[in-house]
């Protein structure tokens, strides 16, 4: 998701829920707990004192302006300076949280809810957005992609980001937005379903691809929904497998052999909805040289957790039971089918 997508669903979500504000007691009654490594005790520290403050004040019925920005400007000074040392990879792309994180409208206090997002092209990582949303504006800084994926590749620069972001994002929690702390999660939520899709699901070639984003037009139409999770069922047209093939009546020697089949039409519901497991079924017709049984066969395939399907055959009067594995899954490349993916959901909002 590049970082237009991910300022135009905050806007969405501030617009429809900007009247809903939190009580602070719903948090200040219980403890700020925090946890992060000792890169960040001086802000752990900080934080602490800064989310007292803050409740305090809510609590006793107004803070001021002068006084808030007091709060937070020494817990911000040393989140950062900590925040380079943790992540020298981002130390010259750490602005957005530098300085308190509010805004005065019409007289009235407003901070910005703090997050980020993991900006991704074709499977690869393009870049890091750090934002703060706020009722009017967004404040946001991309890091590009040389150090955005020098900090990802290393597992403690990526603990201590979401340390940074998450330690940032408590001290706000009294009085932020709660559907707009949403954001994050529902952000990476689909993150996520589209990796777990495109590295689990079966292997579908440009036709299956093409033919699923019709069908689900079809179904939802061309709703301008571009946050859309990956499609529930996977379908099937003229996809190419390779099966072993039983078949008892032949004779001896050729009973059991390799057949090419082709599923003509078919279903997969990839993601555990069969009892806690995937499953799918197609209709396929199959060809195979066997003396005194017939070439062409038909018959139905049944898939399992996307890797193995098994099925039955007819060859005449004949009957066959065949095994197979998603052999696609090493020949078809995953970035070009998400690539194909969100080019068919692009078209899909026209």
């Amino acid at each position: 998701m590049n970082k237009a997508t991910i300022q135009l669903l905050i806007l969405l979500c501030s617009l429809c829920f900007i009247n809903s504000k939190v009580n602070a007691n719903e948090f200040c009654d219980t403890p700020l707990v925090l946890s992060a490594s000792n890169q960040f005790s001086g802000a752990v520290k900080e934080a602490q004192l800064a989310y007292d403050k803050i409740c305090k004040s809510l609590n006793s019925g107004a803070i001021k302006h002068d006084e808030l920005y007091e709060i937070l400007y020494s817990f911000h000074q040393i989140l950062s300076s900590e925040a380079k040392s943790a992540m020298p990879a981002l130390a010259d792309h750490l602005g957005t949280f530098q300085n308190p994180l509010i805004e005065i409208i019409d007289g009235e206090i407003s901070p910005r809810a703090p997050s980020y997002m993991v900006n991704r092209e074709e499977l690869s990582v393009t870049s890091i957005t750090l934002f703060a949303q706020g009722k009017n504006n967004i404040l946001s800084n991309t890091i590009p992609t040389t150090p955005a994926n020098t900090c990802l590749q290393n597992t403690a620069c990526r603990k201590s980001l979401d340390e940074y972001v998450k330690l940032v994002a408590n001290v706000y929690s009294p009085f932020t937005l709660a559907p707009i702390l949403l954001v994050e999660p529902f952000l990476l939520k689909k993150d996520r379903e589209w990796m777990d899709y495109i590295d689990n699901a079966r292997a579908q070639t440009y036709f299956d691809i093409g033919i699923t984003t019709w069908l689900y037009e079809i179904a939802y139409g061309k709703e301008p929904d571009i946050f859309s999770s990956p499609p529930q069922f996977q379908y099937f047209t003229l996809r190419p497998m390779a099966i072993i093939e039983n078949v008892n009546e032949a004779v001896d020697g050729q009973q059991t052999k390799s057949s090419l089949a082709l599923e003509v039409f078919g279903v997969n519901a990839w993601n555990d909805a069969c009892l806690g497991y995937a499953c799918g079924t197609s209709f396929i017709i199959t060809h195979v040289d066997r003396a005194e049984v017939d070439k062409f066969g038909w018959g139905f395939a049944f898939h399992v957790e996307n890797d193995f399907s098994f099925g039955f055959t007819k060859h005449g009067d004949d009957t066959g039971f065949f095994v197979t594995v998603d052999l696609l899954k090493l020949i078809i490349d995953k970035k070009s089918s998400f690539k194909q993916y969100k080019e068919g959901f692009r078209q899909n909002e026209n």
